[in-house]
């Protein structure tokens, strides 16, 4: 696979520091009102959607601060 090629589904976007930081922070806090959320909701279908958004804000914030990876 050539360094511009993607898998199927996978997107590559450039920005520089200052816009990771300013990402990482926005997807830091929409984690912190995510936990909060799964702990108020009662509707098991609506918990795991929450709990599947708090799964992927995670991984991308283990991107952004392991950008190399």
């Amino acid at each position: 696979m050539s360094p511009n090629t993607h898998p199927a589904g996978m997107t590559s976007v450039i920005i520089d520091e200052r816009e990771r930081s300013e990402l990482l922070a926005l997807v830091e806090h929409a984690l912190g009102e995510t936990r909060v959320e799964v702990h108020h909701t009662h509707t098991p279908d609506f918990r795991a959607q929450v709990q599947l958004r708090e799964q992927t804000l995670r991984g991308l914030i283990e991107k952004l601060r392991h950008p190399e990876a």
